[in-house]
């Protein structure tokens, strides 16, 4: 039976896993040896290309402890919803000025959530709360 001395560090690419173990050896300090292994997974969930930048608004901070997003040449104002991952309508933006900056997520909990405007042709945005 092998003593490992630390966890395996584990790397990942699309289609292979590779494990490297470390051990102590007293003929040589330490050993390391890798475990390459086929990682054929399938299809699983395909996501479209990031579009980061659009004509009335966009994203500045997608991922962080808070989100940061910018909109101008908005007459009426920025207006979206914030869904959760699970589909949940969790918040409302709503900004009077024409253009902006808008800070959200404080006050929620990490996960994946998506910026839909409720003007425009604007697709959602996904945005990923940190703590």
């Amino acid at each position: 039976r092998c003593h490992y001395d630390s966890p395996p560090a584990v790397a990942a690419c699309n289609d292979r896993l590779v494990w490297v173990y470390t051990r102590f050896n007293p003929d040589t300090i330490f050993e390391a040896w890798a475990v390459i292994t086929d990682w054929d997974m399938g299809v699983g969930v395909a996501e479209q290309p990031p579009v980061t930048h659009y004509t009335d608004w966009e994203v500045v901070t997608s991922i962080g402890p808070q989100i940061v997003l910018r909109y101008a040449d908005r007459p009426d104002g920025f207006h979206a919803s914030i869904f959760d991952a699970a589909g949940r309508k969790v918040d409302e933006i709503h900004a009077t000025e024409s253009s902006g900056m808008i800070t959200w997520g404080r006050c929620y909990g990490p996960g994946v959530y998506f910026i839909v405007p409720s003007v425009g042709k604007s697709s959602a945005q996904k945005v990923v709360l940190i703590k």
